[in-house]
Parts: C-alpha cells; structure tokens; sequence
C-alpha cells in the first residue's frame, strides 16, 4: 500500500487479515523471528479497531469484486455485511432483494 501514490481504502480489511494471518507463530521459527512477529500482530492488531472504522472497512472490502467473498469472515458475518449494505442501499419502503443476486456482478 505504501507504493501506491492513492492507497484505497477497500484494501485495508484483506491486507490486515493477510498480514495477521502470515504472523502467525510457527514451530519452525528462531526466537528472534517469533519476537518479530509478536511484535508485528501486537502493532497491528490494534489499528483499525473501533466498531464503526472495522465495519466501514470491511463494508468497503465487500463491494470491491475481487475481495467480495470475504474469505476470512465466517458464512453468518458475511450474511450480515451483505444485509447491511442493502440496509444502506434500499430506499425505504422498496422491496428488499435477496443477498445471493448481490454475487453475480461478476
């Protein structure tokens, strides 16, 4: 993200995750290289943490179609990013529709 001259911010939710993900410990690692990677998640896992940012980024994340599967959300999150978003969307009063067509953008 550092590279780019206008980081989105849809890419903010998969690369924490990915990042957390790759950090995590390992049998195989030195005790230096475990310290490193303590000291990475510890960092990391505390940006991005207040309820309206994290819901705001994932929400960002799922209307990006190359992140929309949200593969690290579990089936009962994912339903409820999609039905927040038609929240958002629906105007009030219109027929809700449902969040399997919301898959075939692509």
């Amino acid at each position: 993200m550092c590279a780019e001259h206008t980081p989105t911010v849809s890419l903010i939710y998969p690369m924490k995750a990915v990042i957390l993900e790759n950090m995590a410990e390992n049998v195989h690692d030195s005790n230096l290289l475990r310290d490193v990677k303590q000291a990475i998640r510890d960092d990391l896992s505390k940006r991005y943490t207040d309820e309206e940012t994290a819901e705001c980024l994932i929400l960002c994340a799922a209307l990006v179609p190359r992140f929309k599967e949200l593969p690290r959300l579990e089936p009962d999150q994912k339903d409820e990013v999609y039905a927040n978003i038609q929240r958002r969307l629906l105007p009030i009063g219109e027929a809700p529709v449902k969040v399997s067509t919301l898959n075939c953008f692509c």
